[in-house]
C-alpha cells in the first residue's frame, strides 16, 4: 500500500514520451509544494509531464484525483485537466496561484477561499453572483462555483466538520505544475514582443451570406520589432504569422504559424489558435494562445511552451496596421 504522500498508479497504458517515475515524483512535489511552507524567495516552477488520469496524490489532508486528460485543438500548447479535490476537515491549502484558468464547483461540505489579491468570480447555488476582490475571504458550500483566473494568488481551508469535495477543470500550459506555490514564477523562460504587423499576403475571399458577409482564407503578416522583455532583450527580430481566417461579419476563428527569425539566425516557431471580435467602429480586438513547436540554432533545444497573441486594429483587415502583444515562455528539454 502507498505511503499518505504517495500517488496511487492504476493500471494504464505506457507511454512512451514519459516517465512513470518521474510523473510519480512531479505530482506528488507539486501537491507538498501548495500545502507546504511559502518559499523564502521567487523560484521558478518545476517543469512537469502531464498528468495522466487516475493518478491521486494525498497530503496534509488533501487528496487530488486526476479524472481525465486532453490537449484542446483550439487551445495550442494548453492541456485540460479535470481533478477531484478532497479537503479533510480542518485542511488548509498554502497560498498558490495557477498558470492557467480553473473553474471549480463544490460538491459537497464547506470551504473557504482566500484572496489575496485580484479577484474570483464567485456563482452561488442559486444562481446569484458575485466578485471576492482581494485581500478577502469568501464561504463556499455545496453547489457554488467559482473561478480562479491565472497568477491570482489564494489559498483554501475546510472549517466544516465533513470532507469538502469539488470537481475543478484547469486549463495550464503544458509543462507547467496544476499549482505554483506563493513566491514561484511559471515554468520558462519568457519572451516579450510589441509589433505593428503589416499584411504582407492577402489571399482572402469576401462572399455574401444569409448571415452576413463571409470573410475567408489566407493571410501573412509581417513585422520587425525589438524585443521588450525576457533574457533576449534588446535583440530586434523577424515576426512571420501565416494565418487561415474564416469571419463572418468581421469577427471569427483564426490559426495558424507564428515564426520568430534572431538576427543570428536562430528562430522560435509557434502554432496560434484566436478569435476576432469586431470593436463597432470598422476596428477589430483579437486575442489568442500560442504554442511552442520548437526552435532552431539557440533555440534548438526547445521542447515547447506557450503564450498569448493579442492585439487590434483600427480599420479592415489589411488596411491599418495591427499593433500587437506577443507574450510566450519556452520550455527547453
Amino acid at each position: 500500500m502507498p505511503s499518505p504522500d504517495e500517488p496511487h498508479r492504476p493500471a494504464a497504458p505506457a507511454r512512451s514520451t514519459r516517465s512513470g517515475r518521474g510523473l510519480r515524483v512531479a505530482l506528488v512535489a507539486a501537491a507538498l509544494a501548495v500545502v507546504g511552507a511559502t518559499p523564502a524567495a521567487a523560484t521558478p516552477a518545476t517543469t512537469v509531464p502531464v498528468p495522466v488520469p487516475g493518478e491521486v496524490v494525498r497530503s496534509g489532508g488533501i487528496t487530488r484525483e486526476v479524472l481525465a486528460v486532453t490537449e484542446p485543438t483550439n487551445a495550442a500548447g494548453e492541456v485540460m485537466v479535470l481533478l477531484r479535490v478532497r479537503l479533510a476537515p480542518g485542511a488548509r491549502v498554502a497560498e498558490h496561484s495557477h498558470a492557467g484558468t480553473q473553474i471549480l464547483r463544490l460538491e459537497s461540505g464547506t470551504e473557504t477561499v482566500t484572496v489575496t489579491s485580484g479577484a474570483i468570480p464567485v456563482t452561488r447555488a442559486d444562481g446569484t453572483t458575485e466578485t471576492v476582490t482581494g485581500p478577502a475571504t469568501v464561504r463556499l458550500r455545496a453547489g457554488d462555483s467559482w473561478v480562479e483566473p491565472p497568477g491570482v494568488p489564494h489559498s483554501a481551508a475546510n472549517p466544516g466538520r465533513r470532507p469538502a469535495v469539488s470537481l475543478a477543470t484547469q486549463l495550464i500550459t503544458i509543462g507547467s505544475p496544476l499549482s505554483i506555490p506563493a513566491g514561484a514564477t511559471a515554468p520558462g523562460t519568457p519572451l516579450e514582443v510589441s509589433a505593428d504587423f503589416t499584411v504582407t499576403e492577402n489571399r482572402l475571399v469576401t462572399l455574401p451570406t444569409p448571415a452576413g458577409t463571409r470573410l475567408f482564407g489566407t493571410a501573412i503578416e509581417t513585422a520587425t520589432a525589438v524585443v521588450s522583455g525576457g533574457p533576449a532583450a534588446g535583440q530586434t527580430v523577424q515576426l512571420r504569422l501565416a494565418e487561415n481566417i474564416d469571419y463572418t461579419n468581421g469577427a471569427g476563428p483564426w490559426n495558424g504559424f507564428l515564426t520568430v527569425s534572431f538576427a543570428d539566425g536562430s528562430t522560435i516557431a509557434a502554432a496560434v489558435t484566436g478569435a476576432t471580435v469586431g470593436t463597432g467602429d470598422g476596428g477589430a480586438r483579437f486575442a489568442g494562445t500560442m504554442g511552442v513547436i520548437g526552435g532552431t540554432g539557440a533555440y534548438a533545444g526547445v521542447t515547447g511552451g506557450t503564450g498569448t497573441y493579442t492585439g487590434g486594429r483600427s480599420g479592415a483587415l489589411g488596411a491599418t496596421p495591427l499593433p500587437t502583444r506577443i507574450s510566450l515562455r519556452t520550455i527547453a528539454g
